[in-house]
């Protein structure tokens, strides 16, 4: 937090520029990055590539997401609140309000066309994501600062094992 691509609205990936060297390697950047620190998403900005690209991946549903130009829709009005952390914004957790079903389109590592449905925790992830793609960061989403902790208060008083 404080790096000024963080704060910006990233460029779009040229859909012949894909499968380049340079984007290869950044995705599987952000692949490698993001499990390396055990998160859930990484976009290109908080590896300081203004570039709208992000990857996620749920562990529980063993299936990586790898997202390039998205274009996000909520599917309803319903919400869902989660506690959010972010690896830019280390050892902190905020609960956010987010659609609970949202499509993504746009496209995968190869240049494909790429549409999915994501709901829950996944809808929240993707959000959150291509948030980071626009600028702006869970903090900036939150509805009560009251709800931000640090990520040792969030175990002991919100976690739910």
């Amino acid at each position: 937090m404080g790096n000024p691509v963080l704060r910006g609205r990233s460029e779009e990936v040229p859909v012949d520029l894909i499968k380049s060297p340079d984007v290869q390697s950044l995705v599987r950047d952000l692949v490698e990055t993001m499990r390396e620190y055990q998160g859930v998403g990484l976009a290109a900005p908080q590896v300081h590539e203004s570039l709208r690209i992000f990857v996620a991946e749920i562990p529980q549903e063993a299936e990586l997401k790898i997202v390039i130009n998205p274009l996000i829709s909520p599917l309803s009005e319903d919400t869902i609140s989660t506690w959010e952390g972010c690896l830019s914004i280390p050892r902190i957790r905020g609960l956010v309000r987010r659609s609970s079903s949202v499509k993504v389109s746009g496209f995968d590592q190869n240049g494909n066309p790429l549409q999915f449905e994501a709901k829950n925790f996944l809808s929240a992830v993707v959000q959150h994501e291509a948030d980071h793609l626009d600028g702006i960061l869970f903090i900036d989403r939150m509805d009560d600062l009251q709800n931000l902790c640090f990520v040792e208060e969030y175990v002991r008083y919100h976690h739910k094992s």
